[in-house]
């Protein structure tokens, strides 16, 4: 009522735009996905606040985390919308490879790989977000752990050309070598396969170690490779 009533008022609309953000957190998902419609037009009506558009895209993206795999593919089909319409607009395109990120990881093998080519596509489109490469390398991951030992090589292959693209993106290399990682502990992986992916984790490993993250996760694997029974 308020907004309303204070129509060219930027910050009040702003504030009713986070009050509904909020809102639809504490809300079940039937609730908050009206609520979401109240902030879509909210965000419709003030075009021009880029700030309010950012709340929505986090409303959305916060929503699909909450649905099923159909609804999510919907509410991010919104999101992907909004983001080619804000096309200059970083923290709306982050909030849409998050949500192509968790998408992902409801979505069967073949669905989650044309889900990933939308990510790849996103993170080659804002290729200087290292915030999207990030996510376009988690998508990798969760991808990899839905497919098997041959197509799960080859997404570790595009893991790895991403890692040396982004040298110096100490998260990145450390989503690389975990999925390196998650491939050397399959029970079913072939042993010389094996044998191959853990000499790549170690040296991978050693030559970041100046990265303290990288440094201590490796610390941490070996220490438990060595003694199974600290896990």
């Amino acid at each position: 009522e308020l907004s309303e009533k204070r129509e060219g008022n930027e910050e009040i609309a702003l504030e009713y735009a986070k009050g509904l953000f909020n809102l639809s957190n504490k809300q079940g998902e039937e609730k908050a996905e009206k609520t979401l419609d109240r902030l879509r037009e909210l965000s419709e009506k003030r075009e021009g606040n880029e700030e309010i558009a950012v709340v929505y895209a986090q409303g959305l993206f916060n929503l699909s985390c909450d649905q099923g795999e159909e609804k999510a593919e919907k509410t991010l089909d919104r999101l992907k919308e909004l983001s080619e319409k804000r096309e200059g607009n970083e923290e709306i395109a982050l909030e849409y490879a998050k949500g192509l990120v968790n998408l992902i990881n409801k979505q069967g093998e073949e669905k989650a790989e044309k889900t990933l080519d939308r990510l790849r596509e996103l993170s080659e489109k804002r290729e200087g977000n290292e915030e999207i490469a990030l996510r376009y390398a988690k998508g990798l991951v969760n991808l990899i752990n839905k497919q098997g030992e041959e197509k799960a090589e080859k997404t570790l292959d595009r893991l790895r050309e991403l890692s040396e693209k982004r040298k110096e993106n100490e998260e990145i290399i450390l989503v690389y070598v975990k999925g390196l990682l998650a491939l050397f502990l399959r029970q079913n992986i072939d042993i010389e396969k094996g044998a191959k992916i853990l000499r790549e984790f170690c040296s991978t490993c050693e030559k970041y170690s100046e990265y303290s993250q990288i440094s201590t996760f490796y610390e941490t694997v070996r220490q438990l490779l060595s003694d199974p029974s600290k896990s």
